[in-house]
């Protein structure tokens, strides 16, 4: 006769797996289902199925000039203009409604602010494919609010001084000022006349408020 004894232990773990499986089967038939059925997307059993409308965003492709270019890139400039002009005359704007009795800002006034937005108010900008095209992105800009993968940093920040300073190198602070009050967006005055004022000039403008 061969005796087997079962320890305490293995007897417990029986009943327990036991009552797991029939619980189990209790309520899928108390739910009124006998089986699940599991999908899976077709040719990747690794890959989540897709659901309709999901999109797929990617940063964008730079070209060599986009890439290592010290430069703002030619074909950025009108983008980038807008953005310089969008900076210096919400800064402008926002001095004089807090000195509402100025009909003009002070001469330090002035010098201070464009100095303070061409050195560091174009660290929320970068590039942004919209549509398939590279685009600047960031306030002001109609493609801010577009989707997409922005990269921003790097180059970016030096390219929009360089080409706010050249800007003030033609026109002084004050010029640049003068030009804020001829037209308070100063989009038209710096980017829709010539030379370098002229980037946007083939360019239709984009509707937007008058600050």
């Amino acid at each position: 006769m061969v005796v087997i004894r079962f320890r305490a232990a293995n007897v417990l773990c029986c009943y327990m797996i036991f009552n797991i499986l029939y619980l189990g089967k209790v309520a899928c038939e108390e739910d009124g289902e006998s089986s699940i059925k599991l999908t899976k997307s077709e040719g990747d059993d690794d890959m989540p199925e897709e659901r309709e409308g999901m999109i797929r965003l990617s940063p964008p492709k730079l070209d060599d000039e986009e890439q290592n270019s010290p430069h703002m890139p030619h074909a950025l400039r009108c983008d980038g203009c807008r953005a310089i002009a969008h900076q210096l005359s919400f800064e402008f704007y926002r001095r004089h409604r807090v000195r509402p009795k100025l009909k003009r800002l002070t001469e330090s006034d002035v010098m201070e602010i464009v100095e303070r937005v061409c050195n560091s108010h174009f660290d929320n900008y970068g590039l942004k494919a919209v549509d398939g095209v590279n685009r600047l992105s960031g306030p002001g800009l109609e493609t801010e609010k577009s989707p997409g993968m922005m990269q921003g940093g790097g180059r970016w920040p030096v390219r929009f001084q360089n080409m706010c300073n050249a800007y003030v190198g033609e026109l002084d602070e004050e010029g640049i000022y003068e030009g804020y009050l001829e037209d308070n967006t100063l989009e038209n005055f710096l980017c829709r006349r010539e030379g370098l004022f002229g980037y946007c000039k083939d360019t239709p403008p984009t509707k937007k408020e008058e600050l």
